[in-house]
């Protein structure tokens, strides 16, 4: 014998999955070892990234970060009024090195939001609308994603002026295929439920369905998305600047003082191994974090198996 499912009891039973798994999901994060050395990590690069942002805008303070000693150049850790030592203009590397982790955060954040922006809508109203709109999104989708995200960068950045803006654009403008991916697959499978088919009967109109009924169901996905992609996109900023085609001189960058660095690698291998290591520690921290979120947000993951 089976027991009809009302559209109302059948988002009652999800609503109830979700809010036990969000009242769990700071327990399971704190019991998972890889999402809290993620959490950890994140904090410790975000919180640099906030002091290297103040150091980068605040006038006056530029100067622990520009300020050139060309006969302190090249020293190791410890020295004299340089506890990481000096790049090869005699400038502190603590101080560069915490700004470039802000330039790393400005640039990762606005291309994430922007890409999630695009993306999400893209695969939203390809997913629900089907038909003309969905195969024209489906196929820039799959014209975007065949190519390597860092060549497309480097051809588009080529193009434009170096800076905060081109790259922001170039990978935005790339990135969001993937996400509209994703995101297209969850509203084609949201598409079928109950609740969605009852809000159609009703003539709720379509825009209305994917704002109200679509997004809150995508929400999960998209935190962990945005972890991800945030990683992603740190990692193509510091090659685009290791390449010349990045951040620009005097304004420092991890992949700037990788290049920086490549050339001393014998004399003082500290140069590259400094914001070598950052990029390590933010690129595995956000997809730690991003491994605990998707246990945090995700119901099925969070309840007990039978």
């Amino acid at each position: 014998m089976t027991r009809d499912v009302t559209p109302a009891a059948s988002e009652a039973v999800l609503t109830a999955q979700v809010l036990d798994a969000t009242r769990r999901g700071p327990w399971r994060i704190l019991k998972s070892r890889s999402a809290t050395i993620g959490t950890v990590l994140v904090s410790v690069f975000v919180g640099l990234g906030v002091i290297g942002i103040l150091l980068l805008l605040v006038p006056g303070l530029d100067a622990t970060w520009k300020a050139q000693d060309l006969g302190n150049a090249l020293q190791g850790p410890l020295s004299p009024g340089s506890p990481l030592g000096t790049d090869p203009n005699g400038r502190d590397l603590v101080a560069r090195s915490v700004v470039a982790i802000g330039v790393s955060c400005v640039v990762a954040i606005a291309v994430t939001i922007l890409s999630l922006v695009i993306g999400v809508v893209a695969g939203l109203v390809a997913g629900y609308y089907r038909g003309r709109i969905d195969t024209l999104i489906a196929g820039l989708i799959d014209v975007t994603w065949g190519f390597p995200i860092i060549l497309l960068a480097i051809m588009f950045a080529g193009m434009m002026r170096p800076g905060f803006t081109s790259i922001i654009l170039a990978v935005a403008l790339l990135s969001w295929a993937g996400i509209a991916r994703i995101i297209r697959g969850y509203a084609l499978s949201l598409r079928e439920r109950e609740f969605v088919a009852a809000a159609r009967a009703l003539g709720i109109p379509g825009w209305r369905i994917i704002v109200t009924h679509l997004l809150p169901n995508v929400t999960a996905p998209i935190l962990v998305l945005a972890s991800y992609y945030i990683a992603v996109t740190i990692v193509i900023e510091a090659g685009l600047s290791f390449l010349g085609l990045g951040i620009q001189q005097p304004v420092p960058s991890l992949g700037q003082m990788l290049a920086e660095g490549r050339n001393f690698l014998r004399l003082s291998a500290w140069q590259t191994a400094l914001p070598g290591g950052l990029l390590v520690m933010a690129v595995l921290g956000f997809n730690l974090l991003g491994d605990g979120l998707r246990d945090l947000l995700d119901p099925r993951l969070s309840r007990p198996q039978s």
